[in-house]
Protein backbone atom coordinates (compact mmCIF):
# COMPACT_ATOMS: atom_id res chain seq x y z
CA UNK A 1 0.00 0.00 0.00
CA UNK A 2 2.93 2.58 0.93
CA UNK A 3 4.92 1.84 -2.51
CA UNK A 4 1.30 1.59 -4.35
CA UNK A 5 0.23 5.01 -3.30
CA UNK A 6 4.23 6.55 -3.47
CA UNK A 7 3.95 5.86 -7.25
CA UNK A 8 0.79 6.67 -8.19
CA UNK A 9 1.92 9.95 -6.37
CA UNK A 10 4.84 10.06 -8.84
CA UNK A 11 3.03 9.31 -12.16
CA UNK A 12 0.58 12.39 -11.28
CA UNK A 13 3.78 14.73 -10.31
CA UNK A 14 5.84 12.97 -13.88
CA UNK A 15 2.76 14.04 -15.94
CA UNK A 16 3.06 17.76 -14.21
CA UNK A 17 6.69 17.82 -14.93
CA UNK A 18 7.75 18.12 -11.56
CA UNK A 19 10.14 14.94 -11.27
CA UNK A 20 12.24 13.45 -12.99
CA UNK A 21 11.05 10.84 -15.75
CA UNK A 22 12.11 6.73 -15.06
CA UNK A 23 16.17 6.56 -15.65
CA UNK A 24 17.06 10.00 -14.29
CA UNK A 25 17.29 11.72 -10.80
CA UNK A 26 17.96 14.71 -8.81
CA UNK A 27 21.33 15.02 -7.92
CA UNK A 28 23.10 18.04 -6.55
CA UNK A 29 25.33 19.36 -9.33
CA UNK A 30 28.33 21.97 -7.82
CA UNK A 31 29.81 22.54 -11.48
CA UNK A 32 29.56 22.02 -15.79
CA UNK A 33 32.74 20.99 -17.25
CA UNK A 34 32.61 23.57 -20.26
CA UNK A 35 34.00 21.63 -23.32
CA UNK A 36 35.42 23.39 -25.67
CA UNK A 37 36.75 22.50 -28.84
CA UNK A 38 40.72 23.12 -29.45
CA UNK A 39 40.94 24.72 -26.07
CA UNK A 40 41.36 23.19 -22.51
CA UNK A 41 37.98 22.66 -20.82
CA UNK A 42 37.20 25.08 -18.16
CA UNK A 43 34.81 24.69 -14.64
CA UNK A 44 31.85 27.00 -14.60
CA UNK A 45 30.01 27.22 -10.82
CA UNK A 46 26.60 25.79 -11.00
CA UNK A 47 26.27 27.12 -7.04
CA UNK A 48 23.73 29.35 -6.20
CA UNK A 49 22.11 30.70 -2.67
CA UNK A 50 23.84 32.95 -0.19
CA UNK A 51 25.39 29.69 0.94
CA UNK A 52 26.75 28.44 -2.16
CA UNK A 53 24.73 25.28 -2.56
CA UNK A 54 24.56 22.80 -5.01
CA UNK A 55 22.02 22.88 -7.52
CA UNK A 56 19.43 19.94 -7.95
CA UNK A 57 19.26 19.29 -11.40
CA UNK A 58 17.71 15.45 -12.89
CA UNK A 59 21.09 13.92 -14.45
CA UNK A 60 20.94 9.95 -16.10
CA UNK A 61 20.90 7.16 -12.75
CA UNK A 62 20.70 3.67 -13.25
CA UNK A 63 19.30 3.02 -9.56
CA UNK A 64 20.48 1.94 -6.11
CA UNK A 65 24.02 3.69 -4.62
CA UNK A 66 27.18 3.55 -4.86
CA UNK A 67 28.36 2.47 -1.43
CA UNK A 68 31.67 0.61 -2.26
CA UNK A 69 32.79 -0.58 -5.48
CA UNK A 70 33.53 1.40 -8.60
CA UNK A 71 30.46 2.69 -10.67
CA UNK A 72 30.16 5.13 -12.88
CA UNK A 73 27.91 7.76 -13.77
CA UNK A 74 26.68 8.72 -17.63
CA UNK A 75 27.26 12.19 -18.56
CA UNK A 76 27.95 13.31 -14.66
CA UNK A 77 29.80 11.97 -11.71
CA UNK A 78 32.07 13.13 -9.30
CA UNK A 79 35.48 14.98 -10.01
CA UNK A 80 37.33 11.64 -9.12
CA UNK A 81 35.54 9.86 -11.95
CA UNK A 82 35.51 12.49 -14.58
CA UNK A 83 38.53 14.04 -14.11
CA UNK A 84 40.71 11.53 -11.95
CA UNK A 85 41.39 13.80 -9.41
CA UNK A 86 39.85 13.65 -5.78
CA UNK A 87 41.89 15.32 -3.46
CA UNK A 88 40.33 13.66 -0.02
CA UNK A 89 40.71 10.22 -1.82
CA UNK A 90 43.56 7.51 -2.68
CA UNK A 91 45.03 7.94 -5.96
CA UNK A 92 44.71 4.02 -6.67
CA UNK A 93 41.16 4.09 -6.63
CA UNK A 94 40.89 7.36 -8.12
CA UNK A 95 42.78 6.18 -11.45
CA UNK A 96 40.32 3.24 -11.35
CA UNK A 97 37.06 5.42 -11.33
CA UNK A 98 38.46 7.36 -14.03
CA UNK A 99 39.13 4.74 -16.46
CA UNK A 100 35.63 2.71 -15.21
CA UNK A 101 34.30 6.25 -16.75
CA UNK A 102 35.87 6.41 -19.72
CA UNK A 103 35.39 2.72 -20.82
CA UNK A 104 31.42 3.53 -19.88
CA UNK A 105 31.25 6.66 -22.24
CA UNK A 106 33.15 5.64 -25.11
CA UNK A 107 30.63 2.22 -25.04
CA UNK A 108 27.54 4.10 -24.71
CA UNK A 109 28.36 7.16 -27.13
CA UNK A 110 30.14 5.10 -29.83
CA UNK A 111 28.97 6.11 -33.05
CA UNK A 112 26.20 8.59 -31.68
CA UNK A 113 25.54 11.37 -34.00
CA UNK A 114 25.60 14.36 -31.98
CA UNK A 115 28.23 17.37 -31.08
CA UNK A 116 28.10 16.83 -27.55
CA UNK A 117 28.58 12.83 -27.66
CA UNK A 118 31.74 13.85 -29.92
CA UNK A 119 32.75 16.05 -27.41
CA UNK A 120 32.32 14.25 -24.19
CA UNK A 121 34.78 11.28 -26.44
CA UNK A 122 37.35 13.76 -27.07
CA UNK A 123 37.59 14.95 -24.04
CA UNK A 124 38.24 11.76 -22.41
CA UNK A 125 40.78 11.00 -25.64
CA UNK A 126 42.58 14.53 -24.43
CA UNK A 127 42.04 14.48 -20.89
CA UNK A 128 44.91 14.05 -18.62
CA UNK A 129 44.58 14.10 -14.21
CA UNK A 130 47.48 16.35 -14.06
CA UNK A 131 45.76 19.34 -15.59
CA UNK A 132 43.53 20.14 -13.08
CA UNK A 133 45.21 22.99 -12.14
CA UNK A 134 44.39 24.39 -16.05
CA UNK A 135 40.56 24.42 -14.74
CA UNK A 136 40.43 27.60 -13.59
CA UNK A 137 40.51 29.23 -10.07
CA UNK A 138 37.45 27.54 -9.32
CA UNK A 139 39.22 23.78 -9.08
CA UNK A 140 40.31 23.93 -5.41
CA UNK A 141 36.79 24.20 -4.14
CA UNK A 142 35.35 21.85 -6.70
CA UNK A 143 37.54 18.85 -5.57
CA UNK A 144 34.77 15.14 -4.80
CA UNK A 145 31.73 17.73 -6.08
CA UNK A 146 29.64 16.88 -8.76
CA UNK A 147 29.63 17.92 -12.49
CA UNK A 148 27.69 17.51 -15.57
CA UNK A 149 29.15 18.56 -19.01
CA UNK A 150 28.30 21.65 -20.84
CA UNK A 151 29.41 22.49 -24.95
CA UNK A 152 30.92 25.48 -25.29
CA UNK A 153 27.93 28.18 -26.79
CA UNK A 154 25.25 25.83 -25.20
CA UNK A 155 23.86 28.16 -22.68
CA UNK A 156 20.92 26.82 -20.84
CA UNK A 157 21.30 23.00 -21.57
CA UNK A 158 23.57 20.50 -20.38
CA UNK A 159 24.86 17.35 -22.67
CA UNK A 160 23.03 14.73 -20.81
CA UNK A 161 19.88 16.82 -21.51
CA UNK A 162 20.14 16.48 -25.50
CA UNK A 163 17.25 14.44 -27.03
CA UNK A 164 19.17 11.59 -28.91
CA UNK A 165 21.44 11.18 -25.53
CA UNK A 166 18.33 11.13 -23.50
CA UNK A 167 17.60 7.44 -25.64
CA UNK A 168 20.92 6.36 -25.42
CA UNK A 169 20.72 6.43 -22.26
CA UNK A 170 17.18 4.74 -21.50
CA UNK A 171 18.18 2.28 -24.35
CA UNK A 172 21.31 1.06 -22.46
CA UNK A 173 19.02 0.81 -18.96
CA UNK A 174 16.15 -1.42 -21.11
CA UNK A 175 19.37 -4.00 -22.41
CA UNK A 176 21.34 -4.53 -18.81
CA UNK A 177 21.84 -8.09 -18.56
CA UNK A 178 20.96 -9.94 -15.13
CA UNK A 179 18.09 -8.55 -14.02
CA UNK A 180 15.46 -10.97 -12.51
CA UNK A 181 12.16 -11.38 -14.16
CA UNK A 182 9.21 -11.99 -11.55
CA UNK A 183 5.45 -10.49 -10.46
CA UNK A 184 5.44 -6.72 -9.46
CA UNK A 185 4.01 -6.76 -6.15
CA UNK A 186 3.11 -3.46 -7.19
CA UNK A 187 2.12 -3.12 -10.47
CA UNK A 188 0.96 -6.52 -10.36
CA UNK A 189 3.01 -7.21 -13.85
CA UNK A 190 5.53 -10.00 -14.67
CA UNK A 191 9.18 -8.17 -16.24
CA UNK A 192 12.23 -6.69 -14.81
CA UNK A 193 12.79 -6.19 -10.81
CA UNK A 194 14.99 -4.00 -9.31
CA UNK A 195 17.83 -5.76 -7.09
CA UNK A 196 18.87 -2.44 -5.47
CA UNK A 197 16.64 0.58 -4.88
CA UNK A 198 16.81 4.26 -5.24
CA UNK A 199 18.53 5.72 -1.62
CA UNK A 200 16.04 7.87 0.17
CA UNK A 201 17.54 10.98 1.24
CA UNK A 202 16.29 13.67 3.62
CA UNK A 203 14.83 11.04 6.52
CA UNK A 204 16.81 12.69 10.00
CA UNK A 205 19.31 9.94 11.30
CA UNK A 206 19.61 8.25 8.31
CA UNK A 207 23.54 8.05 6.37
CA UNK A 208 23.63 11.07 3.97
CA UNK A 209 24.30 8.96 0.85
CA UNK A 210 20.50 7.79 1.76
CA UNK A 211 19.02 4.73 3.05
CA UNK A 212 16.86 1.36 2.21
CA UNK A 213 12.85 1.25 2.56
CA UNK A 214 13.18 -2.28 0.95
CA UNK A 215 16.23 -4.42 1.48
CA UNK A 216 17.21 -7.22 3.31
CA UNK A 217 20.92 -8.66 4.15
CA UNK A 218 19.63 -11.44 6.57
CA UNK A 219 19.39 -15.05 5.75
CA UNK A 220 16.19 -14.98 8.79
CA UNK A 221 13.79 -12.08 6.55
CA UNK A 222 14.78 -13.92 3.08
CA UNK A 223 12.00 -16.94 1.71
CA UNK A 224 10.96 -18.27 -1.25
CA UNK A 225 14.48 -19.42 -1.76
CA UNK A 226 16.13 -16.22 -2.05
CA UNK A 227 19.40 -15.74 0.12
CA UNK A 228 21.07 -12.63 1.61
CA UNK A 229 22.73 -11.79 -1.84
CA UNK A 230 19.46 -10.99 -3.57
CA UNK A 231 19.12 -7.71 -1.90
CA UNK A 232 15.14 -6.39 -2.79
CA UNK A 233 13.96 -9.56 -4.89
CA UNK A 234 12.62 -11.13 -1.74
CA UNK A 235 9.90 -8.66 -2.30
CA UNK A 236 10.38 -7.64 -6.38
CA UNK A 237 9.00 -4.40 -7.45
CA UNK A 238 9.26 -3.92 -11.27
CA UNK A 239 12.53 -1.17 -12.36
CA UNK A 240 9.58 1.48 -13.02
CA UNK A 241 7.98 1.37 -9.84
CA UNK A 242 10.92 1.53 -7.65
CA UNK A 243 12.44 4.21 -9.12
CA UNK A 244 8.89 5.86 -9.01
CA UNK A 245 8.31 5.50 -5.33
CA UNK A 246 11.52 6.89 -4.70
CA UNK A 247 11.87 9.38 -6.72
CA UNK A 248 8.17 10.48 -5.14
CA UNK A 249 9.49 10.22 -1.65
CA UNK A 250 12.94 11.83 -2.38
CA UNK A 251 10.78 14.96 -3.45
CA UNK A 252 8.55 14.59 -0.14
CA UNK A 253 11.78 14.58 1.51
CA UNK A 254 12.88 17.77 -0.01
CA UNK A 255 13.88 20.50 2.80
CA UNK A 256 11.70 22.88 0.89
CA UNK A 257 8.63 20.59 -0.31
CA UNK A 258 6.37 22.09 2.43
CA UNK A 259 4.89 18.48 3.16
CA UNK A 260 7.74 16.99 5.59
CA UNK A 261 8.29 17.77 8.99
CA UNK A 262 10.58 16.21 11.74
CA UNK A 263 9.45 15.04 15.32
CA UNK A 264 12.19 14.31 17.38
CA UNK A 265 14.43 11.31 15.47
CA UNK A 266 10.69 10.49 12.95
CA UNK A 267 10.61 12.32 10.25
CA UNK A 268 7.20 12.72 8.90
CA UNK A 269 5.71 13.17 5.19
CA UNK A 270 1.83 13.77 3.97
CA UNK A 271 0.33 13.91 0.47
CA UNK A 272 -3.01 13.67 -1.02
CA UNK A 273 -4.14 11.31 -3.30
CA UNK A 274 -5.08 14.39 -5.82
CA UNK A 275 -3.79 18.17 -6.44
CA UNK A 276 -5.32 19.82 -3.33
CA UNK A 277 -5.05 23.45 -2.34
CA UNK A 278 -4.42 21.81 1.44
CA UNK A 279 -0.91 20.34 0.43
CA UNK A 280 1.38 23.16 0.79
CA UNK A 281 -0.05 24.06 4.49
CA UNK A 282 -0.31 20.56 6.16
CA UNK A 283 2.76 20.11 7.46
CA UNK A 284 2.48 23.68 8.67
CA UNK A 285 -0.51 22.79 10.79
CA UNK A 286 1.96 20.29 13.33
CA UNK A 287 4.87 23.19 13.14
CA UNK A 288 3.64 26.35 13.26
CA UNK A 289 4.95 29.42 13.93
CA UNK A 290 6.65 30.07 17.91
CA UNK A 291 6.53 33.02 19.30
CA UNK A 292 4.12 36.27 19.58
CA UNK A 293 3.17 35.47 15.58
CA UNK A 294 -0.81 35.94 15.56
CA UNK A 295 -3.24 35.58 13.01
CA UNK A 296 -3.43 39.51 12.12
CA UNK A 297 0.70 39.68 11.78
CA UNK A 298 2.88 39.41 8.72
CA UNK A 299 0.46 41.52 6.14
CA UNK A 300 1.26 41.07 2.59
CA UNK A 301 1.36 37.38 2.99
CA UNK A 302 -2.29 36.68 2.75
CA UNK A 303 -1.65 35.17 -1.10
CA UNK A 304 0.91 32.26 0.79
CA UNK A 305 -0.94 29.30 1.46
CA UNK A 306 1.72 27.86 3.75
CA UNK A 307 2.38 31.95 5.16
CA UNK A 308 2.48 32.36 8.84
CA UNK A 309 -0.61 34.81 9.35
CA UNK A 310 -2.66 31.87 6.87
CA UNK A 311 -1.54 29.04 9.36
CA UNK A 312 -2.38 30.78 12.10
CA UNK A 313 -5.91 32.09 10.87
CA UNK A 314 -6.72 28.21 9.72
CA UNK A 315 -5.52 26.82 13.46
CA UNK A 316 -7.35 29.06 15.47
CA UNK A 317 -10.39 28.43 12.86
CA UNK A 318 -9.48 24.57 13.45
CA UNK A 319 -9.48 24.67 17.50
CA UNK A 320 -12.70 26.84 17.41
CA UNK A 321 -14.89 24.18 16.04
CA UNK A 322 -15.10 25.18 11.97
CA UNK A 323 -16.02 22.71 9.30
CA UNK A 324 -13.41 21.85 7.34
CA UNK A 325 -15.17 22.94 4.25
CA UNK A 326 -14.35 26.68 5.06
CA UNK A 327 -11.21 27.09 6.65
CA UNK A 328 -9.89 27.78 2.47
CA UNK A 329 -11.34 28.36 -0.57
CA UNK A 330 -11.06 24.93 -2.60
CA UNK A 331 -10.69 22.87 0.15
CA UNK A 332 -11.95 19.41 -0.81
CA UNK A 333 -12.68 17.47 2.92
CA UNK A 334 -13.26 13.69 0.85
CA UNK A 335 -10.01 13.96 -0.14
CA UNK A 336 -7.69 11.04 0.74
CA UNK A 337 -4.51 11.66 2.70
CA UNK A 338 -1.46 9.78 3.25
CA UNK A 339 0.83 10.49 6.09
CA UNK A 340 3.99 8.28 6.56
CA UNK A 341 6.25 8.23 9.49
CA UNK A 342 9.83 7.25 8.88
CA UNK A 343 12.86 6.47 11.29
CA UNK A 344 16.09 5.49 10.73
CA UNK A 345 17.18 3.37 13.74
CA UNK A 346 19.76 1.43 11.43
CA UNK A 347 21.24 4.60 9.51
CA UNK A 348 21.08 2.30 6.74
CA UNK A 349 17.93 0.82 7.01
CA UNK A 350 14.24 2.97 7.43
CA UNK A 351 11.85 1.58 9.70
CA UNK A 352 8.22 2.59 9.43
CA UNK A 353 6.86 4.52 12.34
CA UNK A 354 3.35 5.24 11.25
CA UNK A 355 1.40 4.39 8.05
CA UNK A 356 -2.18 6.27 8.05
CA UNK A 357 -4.89 6.96 5.32
CA UNK A 358 -7.66 8.91 6.29
CA UNK A 359 -10.40 11.95 5.07
CA UNK A 360 -8.65 15.77 4.38
CA UNK A 361 -11.69 16.83 6.83
CA UNK A 362 -11.36 14.11 9.48
CA UNK A 363 -7.53 15.26 9.47
CA UNK A 364 -8.44 18.92 9.89
CA UNK A 365 -11.11 17.81 12.72
CA UNK A 366 -8.54 15.84 14.68
CA UNK A 367 -5.85 18.86 13.95
CA UNK A 368 -8.30 20.83 15.57
CA UNK A 369 -9.77 19.08 18.29
CA UNK A 370 -6.01 18.04 19.37
CA UNK A 371 -5.04 22.16 19.96
CA UNK A 372 -8.13 22.35 21.90
CA UNK A 373 -6.71 19.81 23.87
CA UNK A 374 -4.04 21.63 24.89
CA UNK A 375 -5.22 24.94 25.18
CA UNK A 376 -4.41 26.38 28.44
CA UNK A 377 -3.85 29.36 30.11
CA UNK A 378 -0.14 31.09 28.93
CA UNK A 379 2.97 31.42 31.83
CA UNK A 380 3.91 34.02 29.63
CA UNK A 381 2.60 35.84 26.69
CA UNK A 382 5.00 34.83 24.14
CA UNK A 383 4.51 31.37 25.22
CA UNK A 384 2.86 29.92 21.62
CA UNK A 385 -1.00 29.39 21.13
CA UNK A 386 -0.25 26.50 18.69
CA UNK A 387 3.06 24.26 19.90
CA UNK A 388 4.50 22.45 17.01
CA UNK A 389 4.89 18.77 17.89
CA UNK A 390 8.48 18.77 17.70
CA UNK A 391 8.19 21.23 20.88
CA UNK A 392 6.03 18.84 22.89
CA UNK A 393 8.59 16.47 22.57
CA UNK A 394 11.37 18.36 23.66
CA UNK A 395 9.90 19.49 26.91
CA UNK A 396 10.30 15.73 27.79
CA UNK A 397 13.64 15.67 27.04
CA UNK A 398 16.75 15.84 29.76
CA UNK A 399 18.15 19.12 29.11
CA UNK A 400 15.56 20.24 26.29
CA UNK A 401 18.43 18.83 23.98
CA UNK A 402 17.15 17.18 20.66
CA UNK A 403 19.74 14.26 21.42
CA UNK A 404 17.61 13.21 24.75
CA UNK A 405 14.49 13.73 22.71
CA UNK A 406 12.32 9.96 23.95
CA UNK A 407 12.38 7.86 21.11
CA UNK A 408 9.18 7.34 19.25
CA UNK A 409 6.83 9.84 21.20
CA UNK A 410 7.13 11.68 18.43
CA UNK A 411 5.41 9.06 16.30
CA UNK A 412 3.17 8.41 19.28
CA UNK A 413 1.86 12.18 19.71
CA UNK A 414 1.78 12.53 15.62
CA UNK A 415 -0.76 9.59 15.41
CA UNK A 416 -2.57 11.15 18.49
CA UNK A 417 -2.88 14.61 16.57
CA UNK A 418 -3.56 13.41 13.53
CA UNK A 419 -6.04 10.14 14.28
CA UNK A 420 -7.68 11.78 17.25
CA UNK A 421 -6.54 8.59 18.80
CA UNK A 422 -5.51 8.47 22.83
CA UNK A 423 -2.15 10.07 23.91
CA UNK A 424 0.70 7.66 24.50
CA UNK A 425 0.26 6.53 27.84
CA UNK A 426 4.02 7.07 28.37
CA UNK A 427 3.33 11.01 28.04
CA UNK A 428 2.51 11.77 32.01
CA UNK A 429 5.33 9.64 32.95
CA UNK A 430 7.67 11.57 31.28
CA UNK A 431 6.04 15.08 31.47
CA UNK A 432 6.07 14.56 35.85
CA UNK A 433 9.50 13.27 35.88
CA UNK A 434 11.19 16.40 34.35
CA UNK A 435 9.10 18.60 36.10
CA UNK A 436 10.14 16.74 39.05
CA UNK A 437 13.74 17.16 37.76
CA UNK A 438 13.61 20.52 36.50
CA UNK A 439 11.80 21.56 39.09
CA UNK A 440 10.16 23.62 36.43
CA UNK A 441 6.39 23.34 35.33
CA UNK A 442 5.44 25.59 32.01
CA UNK A 443 2.84 26.33 29.75
CA UNK A 444 3.66 23.56 27.53
CA UNK A 445 4.13 20.74 30.34
CA UNK A 446 1.07 22.11 31.68
CA UNK A 447 -0.88 21.89 28.28
CA UNK A 448 0.47 17.89 28.05
CA UNK A 449 -1.14 16.81 31.36
CA UNK A 450 -4.09 18.54 30.47
CA UNK A 451 -4.54 17.18 27.03
CA UNK A 452 -3.67 13.64 28.23
CA UNK A 453 -6.50 14.05 30.95
CA UNK A 454 -8.83 15.11 28.83
CA UNK A 455 -8.50 12.04 25.97
CA UNK A 456 -7.64 9.36 27.43
CA UNK A 457 -9.48 9.73 30.88
CA UNK A 458 -12.46 11.46 29.39
CA UNK A 459 -11.86 14.31 32.38
CA UNK A 460 -12.67 17.69 31.79
CA UNK A 461 -10.05 19.85 32.59
CA UNK A 462 -10.60 24.17 32.72
CA UNK A 463 -8.23 26.71 30.65
CA UNK A 464 -7.32 28.49 34.04
CA UNK A 465 -7.94 28.27 37.80
CA UNK A 466 -11.08 26.43 38.65
CA UNK A 467 -11.93 27.26 42.54
CA UNK A 468 -14.85 25.01 42.76
CA UNK A 469 -12.69 22.26 41.19
CA UNK A 470 -13.45 19.18 43.79
CA UNK A 471 -10.49 16.96 42.94
CA UNK A 472 -7.84 16.37 46.01
CA UNK A 473 -4.72 16.27 43.88
CA UNK A 474 -5.87 19.82 42.02
CA UNK A 475 -6.34 21.60 45.86
CA UNK A 476 -3.12 20.26 46.98
CA UNK A 477 -1.43 21.54 43.64
CA UNK A 478 -3.23 24.35 44.80
CA UNK A 479 -2.24 24.52 48.23
CA UNK A 480 1.33 23.83 47.64
CA UNK A 481 1.40 27.13 45.26
CA UNK A 482 -0.22 29.20 47.96
CA UNK A 483 2.19 27.41 50.59
CA UNK A 484 5.26 28.70 47.77
CA UNK A 485 3.96 32.19 47.72
CA UNK A 486 4.08 32.63 51.09
CA UNK A 487 7.68 32.08 51.21
CA UNK A 488 8.57 34.29 48.33
CA UNK A 489 6.43 37.26 50.57
CA UNK A 490 8.90 36.28 53.74
CA UNK A 491 11.66 35.66 51.85
CA UNK A 492 12.11 36.87 48.83
CA UNK A 493 15.76 36.32 48.16
CA UNK A 494 15.48 32.79 48.78
CA UNK A 495 17.72 30.61 46.60
CA UNK A 496 16.71 27.76 46.90
CA UNK A 497 12.20 27.61 48.22
CA UNK A 498 10.23 24.80 48.59
CA UNK A 499 9.62 24.17 45.27
CA UNK A 500 13.32 22.78 44.70
CA UNK A 501 13.04 21.05 48.41
CA UNK A 502 9.84 19.70 48.33
CA UNK A 503 7.81 19.86 45.30
CA UNK A 504 8.44 16.46 43.98
CA UNK A 505 7.65 14.70 47.76
CA UNK A 506 4.99 16.79 47.99
CA UNK A 507 3.38 15.74 44.85
CA UNK A 508 4.01 11.86 45.73
CA UNK A 509 3.46 11.65 49.24
CA UNK A 510 1.14 14.38 50.64
CA UNK A 511 0.39 13.00 54.08
CA UNK A 512 4.46 13.08 54.67
CA UNK A 513 4.74 17.06 53.57
CA UNK A 514 2.00 19.00 53.97
CA UNK A 515 1.84 19.00 57.81
CA UNK A 516 5.44 20.18 57.76
CA UNK A 517 4.50 22.78 55.00
CA UNK A 518 1.83 24.55 56.39
CA UNK A 519 3.39 24.90 59.78
CA UNK A 520 6.25 26.50 58.42
CA UNK A 521 4.07 28.84 56.46
CA UNK A 522 2.65 30.54 59.35
CA UNK A 523 6.02 31.56 60.23
CA UNK A 524 6.21 33.00 56.39
CA UNK A 525 2.89 34.81 56.68
CA UNK A 526 3.53 35.97 60.63
CA UNK A 527 7.32 37.94 58.86
CA UNK A 528 5.36 39.08 55.54
CA UNK A 529 3.81 42.30 55.38
CA UNK A 530 0.51 42.67 54.10
CA UNK A 531 0.21 38.64 53.41
CA UNK A 532 -3.74 38.59 55.02
CA UNK A 533 -5.20 37.94 51.75
CA UNK A 534 -3.04 34.99 51.17
CA UNK A 535 -3.62 33.45 54.40
CA UNK A 536 -7.43 33.64 53.60
CA UNK A 537 -6.63 31.84 50.10
CA UNK A 538 -4.48 29.03 52.28
CA UNK A 539 -7.81 28.21 54.71
CA UNK A 540 -10.00 28.20 52.20
CA UNK A 541 -8.21 25.59 50.09
CA UNK A 542 -7.32 23.32 53.02
CA UNK A 543 -10.89 23.87 54.23
CA UNK A 544 -12.08 22.64 51.00
CA UNK A 545 -10.19 19.33 51.13
CA UNK A 546 -12.47 18.41 53.59
CA UNK A 547 -10.48 15.16 54.53
CA UNK A 548 -7.43 14.25 55.62
CA UNK A 549 -4.04 14.51 53.29
CA UNK A 550 -3.48 11.07 51.19
CA UNK A 551 -0.51 8.71 52.03
CA UNK A 552 0.20 9.02 47.83
CA UNK A 553 -0.99 10.29 44.87
CA UNK A 554 -0.71 7.83 41.82
CA UNK A 555 0.83 9.66 38.88
CA UNK A 556 -2.72 10.60 37.15
CA UNK A 557 -3.46 12.16 40.14
CA UNK A 558 0.19 13.60 40.49
CA UNK A 559 -0.47 15.44 37.30
CA UNK A 560 -3.82 17.05 38.45
CA UNK A 561 -1.51 18.29 41.44
CA UNK A 562 0.86 19.92 38.78
CA UNK A 563 -2.30 21.32 37.04
CA UNK A 564 -3.43 22.68 40.28
CA UNK A 565 0.03 24.09 41.04
CA UNK A 566 0.00 25.67 37.53
CA UNK A 567 -3.22 27.28 37.46
CA UNK A 568 -3.25 29.21 41.27
CA UNK A 569 0.33 30.43 40.47
CA UNK A 570 -0.43 31.70 37.83
CA UNK A 571 -3.55 33.30 39.14
CA UNK A 572 -1.31 34.94 41.88
CA UNK A 573 0.29 36.85 39.12
CA UNK A 574 -1.73 37.33 36.73
CA UNK A 575 -3.69 39.57 38.89
CA UNK A 576 -2.73 40.63 42.77
CA UNK A 577 -5.04 42.04 45.77
CA UNK A 578 -3.83 45.69 45.90
CA UNK A 579 -2.56 44.89 49.10
CA UNK A 580 0.14 42.42 47.78
CA UNK A 581 2.86 43.33 47.51
CA UNK A 582 4.55 42.80 44.27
Amino acid sequence: MILSALYDRYLRKAAAGDVPEFGFNRERVSAALLLRPGRPPRLLDLREGVKTAPRAMPVPHPGGSRTSGVRAYFLWDKTAYLLGADATAKSDLVARQHAESRRLHQELLAGCDDDGARAVLAFFDMWRPSNVADLGESWPGMSGANLVFQVDGDHGRYIHERPLLRQRWLAHLGAREGAAEAFCLVSGETGPVEKVHLPLKGVDGAQTSGAALVSFNSGAWCSYGRGTDDQSLNAPVSQAVAFGYATALNDLLRRDSGQRLRIADTTIVLWAERPDTSESLMASLFAPPVGRMTADEEPGKADDPSSARRVMRVLERLRDGCPSRDLMQGLDPSVRYFILALAAPGRSRLAVRLWEVCRLGDLLENVGRHYEDLRIEKQWPHDPDFPPLWLLVRECAVGREARNDPPSLGAALTRAALLGGSYPDALPALVVGRIRADHEINTLRAAMLKAWLRRNRRTEVDVSLNEDEPNTAYRLGRLFAALERAQQLALPNVNTGIRERCYGAASAAPRAMFPQLLRMAQHHLAKAEHSGWLDKVIGRVVDDLNTEFPSHLTLEDQGRFALGYYHQRNAFWKKKPEAQVP
